[in-house]
């Protein structure tokens, strides 16, 4: 837009450019919001989790039989609990998204829980990663004595503990599951 003279007003031609600019200006942000917000992370299947792990000397113990019993009320398809020294990983597949939701839950109130309980102080508050983005949803916390994890991708949920000591390490291995929302740790 050009700057009229003492008295002038802008010629119509200037509005029609403004405008046209603010359109494309806001058609781009609504193209880039629609990209991102659609886009969708694929949970990893068992073989897939089981490869990753077993690389780093994880041993697996399959609980779907114990989980199905356990989860009355959940469509529970496969369960597997991986472990190595002091570090755990629980992943679960259900038969849709709302039964991860579920276990999703219940897990995160009982980590806010254990924040509530041993009245942790602002360093190890618990920490809510993304929400609505896409289809994943990761919570975690660490106390003087663990480190907790939580994530859902879709109709999955993996729950992984640790000593707060090993953090660092079971960060790297959730990155390579693809478990974590490009979470940067600034401790």
């Amino acid at each position: 837009m050009r700057i009229s003279g003492k008295g002038q007003k802008p010629a119509l031609k200037d509005y029609i450019k403004t405008t046209a600019i603010i359109m494309a200006f806001i058609v781009f942000c609504i193209a880039v919001f629609m990209l991102l917000s659609g886009k969708q992370k694929e949970s990893k299947t068992i073989d897939q989790m089981s490869d990753v792990l077993s690389g780093y000397g994880f041993k697996a113990v399959d609980l779907t039989q114990d989980a199905q019993e356990k989860f009355t009320g959940l469509t529970v398809n496969e369960v597997v609990y991986y472990v190595k020294d002091d570090v755990t990983f629980e992943y679960y597949i259900f038969g849709g998204a709302n039964d991860a939701i579920s276990l999703y839950g219940t897990i995160n109130s009982n980590i806010s829980k254990i924040e509530r309980d041993n009245m942790i102080n602002e360093k190890y508050a618990l920490r809510i990663e993304g929400g609505k983005r896409a289809n994943i949803t990761c919570t975690s916390l660490t106390t003087d004595e663990l480190f907790y994890y939580i994530c859902r991708i879709g109709n999955s949920v993996l729950y992984v503990k640790c000593n707060p000591d090993s953090k660092n390490d079971t960060y790297k291995i959730i990155n390579e599951l693809g478990y974590n929302m490009d979470r940067k740790e600034s401790e």
